[in-house]
């Protein structure tokens, strides 16, 4: 039964996991967890059957690859991320000013930063690169491209 509140209908559905993107975070391996994609289903209409979710991003991003795949095509893609980072205590960025691919300031955070590419790479996401960014604070981690919906799903985990 789907959930009604304010005049939005909240649609509820059953997740079919994608055994295929399970892995075990190995940043909190004492407490052993894990990531898994899911594939939502749902009602549509009198159907009594549970269909796909059509407004499912990944599964709209899986269709779009079969599309491709029947042309004779395959995509290739990546995702650079860029986020800043602030002090916990003070809620400013880690740094002032601007210090674009900065060594010195990579430098400090660099224990950081491999521990991150670390967790990562046993994820099965592969960073290219790692360096400062233009704005206080900011780090950008590009990753190395993936075929299909594997890039989707790397940056969804990152």
């Amino acid at each position: 039964c789907d959930t009604i509140v304010d005049g939005l209908t909240f649609r509820n559905s059953f997740n079919f996991p994608c055994a295929d993107t399970y892995c075990v975070l190995p940043y909190v391996a004492e407490h052993k967890v894990a990531r898994i994609m899911m594939t939502p289903r749902i009602k549509i209409g009198h159907n009594p059957h549970y269909e796909v979710w059509p407004v499912d991003p990944r599964t709209i991003c899986l269709q779009q690859i079969t599309k491709l795949e029947q042309m004779g095509y395959s995509i290739l893609s990546s995702f650079e991320h860029e986020f800043q980072i602030l002090d916990a205590s003070t809620q400013k960025p880690l740094w002032d000013g601007k210090e674009f691919c900065s060594n010195n300031k990579f430098a400090l955070y660099q224990d950081w930063a491999f521990a991150v590419e670390k967790h990562l790479f046993k994820m099965g996401i592969d960073i290219e690169q790692m360096h400062v960014e233009y704005s206080p604070g900011q780090f950008e981690f590009p990753m190395k491209p993936s075929f299909g919906v594997r890039a989707a799903d790397n940056s969804f985990t990152f």
